[in-house]
């Protein structure tokens, strides 16, 4: 992939010269880690300028190398590691900088390597929303193990040599205010310059890290849970991608969903001798992040189609008196509560849809305690941010409230998605239960992975920049070249087919995941879910799918209720 130089001056001369002529010929000396020879900088470096760097001098006297006028500190990371472990050589500068940080902690991959592709992480790892993030990074470290066991790491220039995958997970901490988040984001793009971060689990995090740190930096990110509408229409310069598909489509599913909905709450007026014809009510409470207003905005629109209650558009003003959408900020628990108790004291809608995150779960418990509306009692329609175990906690064996719980997730049940799930439950045995496989985003963790180390092989001798893995996914959704499935059993043909092909068709754990070369988004099918009563079902928060799902392709549903979901 990268070519060597010419050989100069002593064994020690010039494996520093060779090392320099890795970095020029991938572009790297403004860039990331390339070079995989080991250099004493006690010994001599050079006799003349010409066996330095480019940007770089040789100081004569002492025979070294010296960067932008000053003697550079390494030109290997095992020149800072023999110094402090928790360093290596940012080959930009030639300066010793710091791996590990508070922020992000953890470090899989031999450091040592100069030749090491390395890639970041921004998740939440700890606090409330660590039930997102963590089943990512687990299923991001499982991707590793499985590169690693199979090929020892992804090709390199050297034919039979492998470099390995460094992966740097950074925490969030759950911190709302988005400074964790970019404080993360400016240590693995700026300080260890990364070309590559995965990440956020929720859209206004991936949006905030995308604007602030990664587009400026030319670092590639892609969030395996971000769903906002937004992200399409970012100004991006083609850094921003994603494995989750947006808010439109699962709007598009819901719009669907709600009238089915529709009847099983008309099926609950015939059984209660309430007319048939009865006006049936809607609420929609969210939270007003760009996920949650994004998705409800999508909810009412009229476009491409209208979601139809009473047969009517949802937003007719035969509907008016139908229909009630309440908006909260997250941390404002007083309006939260407040929203909970008009809607089961005042409004007493039939059916509620709810988008948001944990939060809203106190929303639904509110409702279901202060409910005074008589029967039927509400049937609640909540997306994939809801469908987690504080869920099932906080619905406990309340048989009746579990059978009024359904929602949507994107997702594409298919053998790469089985074999995954029980491959992470394997190897996660003891964390697979507090996070499971099956949560939105870690699927998509796992074909994150899988996609930075094809896009590397699509490189050549193309520096690994940003710009160029972006490219370089591009390649991955080629429905001219053979499907290679997610997964270390494919592992070797995929590598062996970018080789020859030049492109692939990746079929990933999270859904085919072909990539709209304008957007950097992939379709998926929308699954639909629900709670069964009492033990059973794999899923998060216990909760299972249907069999009823949106069907991307067609635009239709497809499938059928399941006898646990009844």
């Amino acid at each position: 992939m990268v070519k060597k130089s010419a050989s100069l001056g002593s064994s020690r001369t010039r494996a520093f010269t060779q090392c320099a002529g890795l970095l020029l010929a991938a572009g790297l000396l403004t860039g990331l880690p390339s070079c995989s020879f080991v250099v004493d900088t006690n010994a001599n470096q050079c006799e003349a300028d010409a066996d330095c760097p480019a940007g770089a001098t040789c100081d004569v006297a002492q025979k070294l190398c010296v960067a932008g006028g000053t003697q550079q500190e390494c030109t290997t990371n095992q020149d800072c590691i023999s110094k402090d472990p928790n360093t290596i050589c940012r080959k930009s500068d030639f300066t010793c900088v710091l791996v590990r940080t508070p922020e992000c902690a953890t470090v899989d991959g031999d450091l040592s390597r100069d030749d090491a592709f390395m890639f970041g992480s921004v998740l939440p790892l700890t606090g409330p929303d660590e039930i997102f993030g963590k089943p990512v990074e687990l299923a991001i470290q499982l991707a590793l193990a499985d590169i690693k066991n199979e090929l020892t790491g992804i090709p390199s220039s050297t034919v039979g040599v492998n470099r390995p995958l460094v992966y740097i997970g950074c925490d969030d901490k759950s911190d709302l205010t988005d400074e964790t988040q970019v404080k993360a984001a400016k240590h693995l793009a700026e300080e260890l310059q990364v070309p590559a971060i995965i990440g956020e689990a929720f859209s206004g995090s991936t949006i905030t890290i995308a604007q602030e740190v990664t587009i400026k930096n030319g670092t590639l990110l892609i969030s395996p849970a971000a769903t906002s509408d937004t992200i399409t229409t970012l100004i991006d310069d083609d850094l921003v991608w994603r494995t989750s598909p947006p808010d439109t489509l699962q709007a598009a599913a819901l719009k669907l969903y709600v009238p089915e909905v529709e009847i099983k709450v008309r099926s609950d007026f015939d059984a209660l001798m309430i007319p048939i014809n009865t006006p049936v009510k809607v609420g929609l409470i969210h939270n007003t992040d760009s996920y949650g207003k994004g998705l409800a905005d999508a909810i009412v629109s009229e476009l491409p189609t209208p979601l139809i209650v009473n047969g009517k558009s949802l937003t007719d003003p035969m509907n008016m008196a139908n229909f009630s959408r309440r908006q909260y900020e997250e941390m404002d628990t007083n309006e939260q509560q407040a929203i909970a108790t008009d809607m089961a004291t005042v409004f007493h809608p039939q059916i509620i849809m709810m988008f948001g995150f944990s939060e809203a779960i106190s929303i639904l418990s509110t409702i279901e305690s202060k409910w005074n509306g008589g029967n039927p009692r509400p049937r609640y329609v909540l997306p994939d941010g809801l469908l987690v175990g504080e869920l099932s906690a906080a619905v406990g064996n309340d048989s009746d409230l579990r059978k009024r719980i359904s929602g949507t997730i994107p997702g594409t049940i298919n053998p790469q998605f089985t074999t995954f799930v029980g491959n992470y439950e394997f190897k996660w045995s003891a964390d697979a239960k507090e996070f499971p496989a099956t949560t939105f985003g870690a699927a998509g963790g796992y074909d994150s992975v899988f996609l930075l180390a094809y896009a590397t092989a699509t490189l050549g001798e193309n520096p690994e920049t940003g710009k160029n893995l972006a490219a370089g996914l591009k390649q991955l959704s080629n429905p001219m070249g053979p499907v290679i499935n997610a997964g270390a059993k494919s592992i070797p043909a995929g590598f062996s087919a970018i080789r020859d092909t030049g492109g692939i068709d990746y079929n990933g754990a999270s859904g085919p995941l072909n990539f709209d070369p304008k957007t950097g988004e992939a379709q998926s099918d929308i699954q639909i879910w629900c709670l069964p009563v009492g033990q059973g079902g794999m899923g998060t928060g216990s909760g299972i799918n249907s069999g009823l799902y949106y069907e991307a392709a067609s635009g239709k549903l497809a499938g059928s209720f399941g006898i646990a979901c009844d």
